[in-house]
């Protein structure tokens, strides 16, 4: 699908909404007063400018005119300055209305009569007045431009969160129901001589905060509605102020009289104390008496209103057991005025283990005494709670038809999984989020049907619910599995032969306990090759997944990223911490459809990863033989074209025979057995290619340092031996080296010639020249066994040892 253009959209009413709402009014009455007087006392203000400030016009005039140097700086300092205020303007999403009078006011007074004459600027044909002139118009440009409203359609696949807890959707038909009984009821309670209390009770996430939200539809205009939210204040005494200012605010508008009565005893109420509102001491009058009689006097005045007051508390069970004292205190005694219903919501459990850490033994009885209603919220259906958590998944996750079919394929047993963990619909929004995160990171990183929705849901509710068990499963899966073969095509598979007696147990057992004996899903959970997939977050040590690989290949190619290809692949292959086994890492590159891929650039990431592995990998270079002759085999068909395969494996090679070091061991044997006959030779990359790489590999090195040309034959571990004992060619019982005419024309040079040849007698010439000893003389074979090593087998190798012996040393 092709992305629609965006689009910019005008509203008028949002430049004025823009403006009005980020300024004070005072500066708004400046900023037009401002444009209104200069309109209307233009000239007198340019004559007032001109008379006052020539002098100093002409003075500049005549130091610019004077030096042409002092010209072009200040044509560049302005024309920087100017740049730089557009480019603070355009990241500042502030919009000020006096500003854009100030713009106007200087364009005005630049222009208007051509009254101020300016002097050409170190740009031809452009005065300084055309300069200024066009940034205060690029300004005012930019400053406008803030109150466009970009409407951008909607990028595919890229869904946001449900940001809430209690959406309208939730709304539950008996609860709301249920709120209009109970509003009905207590509008009916004698509240003339005390107010009456009513808790509503239930664990955290069972809908209480939406309860309160069916009471407050079910009041409507029948009662006064004050809302506190204890959660907002810092410290008890804050509560007690807080409470009162908001019933203040709430009440206030409708009888005035009961402001000076609250603001005189909430005074006497915390006399002594320095936790005092802001809103008490905007008060003037105070009635004296006790407080007893002040209290009286607030529910006298509370009486004259014709309607209750519905006072609701919410989120008591998230406070310290100091705060909810305060709140109780409140509802029993300190606010417990005529006229007031309190509807407090709280998860009585941790109310009364907070009252307990107070030192009050009985919590239970103790809120008996508070509150002579207490409502229990009804039970939620399960249905209706999983119904709203595949409602906010498929407004999450994607794609929504894979969503609905696995959900249509649940038999009732893994409904009822669901059920038992998905009990309140806080927990079912939380889990469809969690859920969500993993399935669209899946997507975007593995592919929609490397996976199975079924088991990636199944195993984050086993997270959600049981991370200790779901971290035992991703580190130690076979502490609690066990593997087995499929009889058809022998793929190891898990399995979960354990009871179901936690719900943990039986989420394992719908993952792992039914397996079909010939094939498993494809990208099952199942699948030991598959397993890992499901772990974004951990792996099993030492081992690569699917995923990890996919998503490193998707990685940056920039050798300095911080988390780019380069460092992951450095981090498998070297680090202490997170290093990756070798075997584990072949598998992914020779398992990746690498063949049928299409696109260019997750095939030359896949080359620089190949890349890095070999360089960093010193553990198994027949692994990396073997995964070369597997990607560069010619009769295997790439979708990309054959020539850009070649020059990414070519460069490759390019990069590896030019590092030197252990490497070059490594390249060496790897090249060697690369390079087969030519009717043998199905690679993309031809003998004479390979033979070219092996020159490269032996003249970088023998570049790399000071080499004598003892160290040829000297088998003392020096990386030039070995490397040149690496680079032999096996064909059949004989081996054959391509690099000694390199190795002698590098040494047979005048200042390169070895002074040791005394050495090189007693290591190899004395024993060769020695008629006495035998063929099977154990020190006449040992020599032959070195210059074999080195120089080749054939007879062509001792000829070239020979000549190596005659032109490489001084005599």
């Amino acid at each position: 699908m092709k992305n629609k253009r965006n689009r910019i959209i005008f509203n008028g009413t949002d430049l004025l909404s823009t403006l009005f709402l980020r300024e004070n009014i005072i500066d708004i009455f400046v900023s037009i007063g401002l444009l209104l007087l200069l309109l209307e006392n233009l000239e007198i203000v340019q004559a007032f400018i001109f008379r006052y400030s020539s002098n100093y016009f002409y003075a500049i005039e005549n130091q610019l005119y004077g030096s042409n140097m002092l010209n072009v700086w200040l044509t560049v300092i302005l024309i920087y300055g100017g740049i730089n205020v557009c480019y603070k303007l355009r990241e500042n999403q502030h919009v000020s209305l006096f500003r854009l009078v100030c713009y106007l006011i200087g364009f005005i007074l630049l222009f208007y009569r051509n009254k101020f004459c300016f002097i050409d600027s170190a740009i031809p044909l452009v005065s300084y007045s055309f300069l200024c002139g066009m940034f205060l118009l690029l300004f005012f440009g930019l400053d406008v431009s803030k109150c466009y409203v970009p409407n951008t359609a909607k990028i595919p696949y890229q869904k946001g969160f449900v940001n809430t807890e209690t959406p309208i959707d939730d709304l539950n038909p008996i609860r709301e129901a249920y709120a209009k009984s109970l509003v009905s009821q207590l509008l009916n309670v004698d509240t003339t001589k005390e107010a009456f209390s009513v808790s509503i009770c239930g664990k955290w996430g069972s809908g209480k905060t939406t309860f309160l939200h069916n009471l407050r539809n079910a009041i409507g205009e029948t009662a006064y509605y004050v809302e506190f939210n204890p959660w907002n204040c810092q410290t008890p005494n804050q509560i007690i102020s807080d409470f009162f200012e908001e019933l203040n605010d709430s009440l206030a508008p409708f009888y005035g009289p009961i402001e000076k009565r609250l603001a005189n005893y909430v005074r006497e109420l915390m006399d002594g104390t320095n936790m005092v509102s802001d809103f008490v001491f905007k008060k003037i009058f105070r009635i004296d008496g006790s407080l007893e009689k002040l209290k009286n006097d607030i529910s006298n005045e509370l009486l004259h209103l014709k309607k209750k007051v519905f006072v609701v508390i919410d989120d008591v069970d998230r406070l310290d057991k100091d705060e909810i004292f305060e709140v109780l205190r409140l509802v029993r005694n300190t606010a417990k005025f005529c006229n007031i219903i309190f509807v407090v919501s709280m998860d009585e459990k941790y109310v009364i283990e907070q009252l307990g850490k107070k030192g009050i033994l009985d919590g239970k009885l103790y809120l008996e005494k508070i509150f002579p209603l207490v409502v229990k919220l009804p039970k939620i259906d399960s249905f209706e709670l999983l119904d709203s958590f595949k409602h906010d998944l498929r407004l999450m996750g994607y794609p929504v038809k894979d969503i609905n079919s696995m959900f249509s394929k649940l038999n009732r047993q893994e409904y009822k999984v669901l059920e038992d963990a998905i009990v309140t619909f806080r927990k079912g929004k939380m889990f469809a989020r969690q859920l969500a995160a993993s399935m669209t990171f899946l997507n975007n990183s593995l592919g929609i049907h490397q996976y199975a929705l079924k088991d990636l849901m199944f195993i984050e509710l086993l997270k959600f619910i049981d991370d200790e068990k779901y971290q035992q499963i991703a580190n130690s899966p076979t502490a609690i599995l066990r593997i087995e073969s499929l009889k058809s095509n022998w793929q190891k598979v898990y399995r979960y032969d354990g009871d179901c007696k936690s719900l943990s147990d039986k989420i394992l057992v719908i993952l792992f306990g039914s397996i079909n004996e010939y094939w498993v899903k494809r990208g099952s959970i199942q699948a030991c090759d598959s397993f890992l997939n499901y772990f974004c977050y951990g792996n099993i040590a030492e081992q690569v997944s699917r995923l990890e690989f996919s998503v490193m290949l998707k990685s940056s190619l920039n050798e300095f990223a911080l988390d780019g290809l380069k460092k992951i692949m450095s981090s498998w292959c070297k680090s202490n911490k997170c290093r990756k086994n070798s075997n584990s890492i072949y598998d992914k590159f020779a398992s990746y459809d690498i063949f049928s891929c299409q696109d260019d650039d997750i095939i030359r990431a896949y080359f620089y990863a190949l890349q890095y592995w070999v360089e960093y990998d010193d553990a198994c270079p027949e692994l990396h033989l073997k995964i070369l002759r597997y990607l560069l085999d010619e009769n295997n068909h790439y979708s990309v074209d054959g020539s850009y395969l070649w020059k990414l494996a070519y460069n490759r090679f390019k990069v590896w025979v030019s590092r030197g070091g252990k490497l070059a061991v490594r390249m060496a044997k790897i090249l060697a057995q690369l390079c087969v006959p030519e009717f043998e030779n199905h690679l993309i990359i031809q003998n004479k290619e390979i033979k070219l790489f092996m020159e490269k590999n032996i003249e970088f090195l023998l570049n790399q340092k000071d080499w004598d040309a003892l160290n040829v034959v000297q088998e003392d571990g020096n990386l030039l031996n070995m490397v040149l004992k690496s680079s032999l060619v096996n064909h059949g019982s004989v081996t054959v080296s391509y690099v000694n005419s390199l190795v002698i024309e590098y040494f047979s040079e005048q200042s390169r010639k070895s002074k040791n040849y005394q050495r090189l007698k007693v290591l190899l010439l004395d024993t060769l020249n020695d008629k006495t000893l035998t063929s099977d003389s154990s020190k006449l074979q040992t020599a032959h066994r070195i210059i074999y090593n080195v120089f080749g087998s054939v007879s062509q190798g001792m000829e070239d040892f020979k000549t190596y012996c005659d032109k490489c040393f001084v005599r």
